[in-house]
């Protein structure tokens, strides 16, 4: 998704003073596949995945600075992140969208160093996007490497052209990290 906080204000509200949030393009299928919590409403469909009205999931950090009632469902918000994009290249300036608030989910921690950030979840199909990160959870008790080998033969299926690389498992991410988890 768009790794950089963008603004994001709710409802008819000016720019000026907007939160911040990251965007991310998902499945109708990341919430389950990332074992991520939908807290209010409900995580995006099937058909919303196929792009049809803008509509997103927004994390509960979000949601308490820009609706601090609780009533984020079935609300807007908007932003001006996301550019057109032609051939895989983004031309003309940001687009305003307005996108209706479909669930919140919990925070998510993407570092140990850091707390985590306000984020926003839209359809893939919604999100053109030059770069994609596919995560993948495997069943219990398959090796990584026949997930792996699954999921790099079903993508040549899409598209000989499309490359899997840097493929690793969660554990190795957070060893990359530099940092042991403490309790104190």
């Amino acid at each position: 998704g768009i790794r950089f906080p963008r603004p994001v204000f709710r409802d008819a509200a000016s720019e000026r003073g907007a939160a911040s949030a990251v965007l991310i393009g998902v499945s109708h299928g990341y919430f389950n596949a990332v074992r991520l919590r939908v807290i209010a409403g409900r995580p995006l469909s099937m058909a919303e995945s196929r792009g049809l009205e803008p509509v997103a999931v927004i994390s509960a950090s979000l949601a308490s600075p820009l609706f601090p009632s609780g009533d984020a469902v079935g609300r807007t918000i908007t932003t001006t992140a996301l550019r057109p994009m032609q051939g895989g290249v983004e031309v003309g300036p940001p687009v305003r969208t307005t996108y209706r608030i479909v669930g919140v989910a919990a925070d998510v921690r993407r570092s140990l160093r850091r707390e985590a950030v306000p984020e926003v979840y839209i359809p893939l199909a919604q999100a053109p996007l030059r770069d994609l990160t596919l995560q993948v959870r495997g069943r219990d008790g398959v090796p990584a490497a026949d997930v792996v080998g699954a999921v790099s033969r079903t993508v040549g299926l899409v598209s000989r052209d499309l490359p899997v690389n840097g493929v690793e498992p969660l554990e190795a991410l957070i060893g990359r990290q530099g940092v042991r988890p403490r309790f104190v």
